[in-house]
């Protein structure tokens, strides 16, 4: 029997290095995407965090990137699983 969690190693290991990857580019090449937090969002999440000075700041974009990566990359990834999924029951049934 396989644990579990070695049954989806690679998916984690994908999970992982895909969000990793995608924060750095969202962190430093954000200007090329025009990719901004909008003014009243980044606000509310600032007093939620409370920052009091700009290190805290550069902290709180830093997790946000790393939340809005794994989020995407977890999408990605189940649209990317559910198509082949369909795609090889749709080859098994032919």
């Amino acid at each position: 029997m396989v644990k579990p969690m070695l049954r989806y190693k690679y998916l984690i290991i994908w999970l992982i290095t895909g969000t990793v990857i995608l924060a750095y580019i969202i962190g430093n090449y954000y200007y090329y995407f025009g990719f901004t937090y909008p003014k009243p969002f980044a606000l509310w999440v600032s007093d939620l965090y409370g920052t009091a000075n700009a290190e805290d700041i550069a902290d709180l974009e830093i997790i946000l990137n790393f939340i809005v990566s794994f989020l995407a990359v977890s999408i990605f990834t189940f649209i990317f699983l559910v198509i082949k999924k369909k795609l090889n029951r749709v080859r098994a049934d032919n």
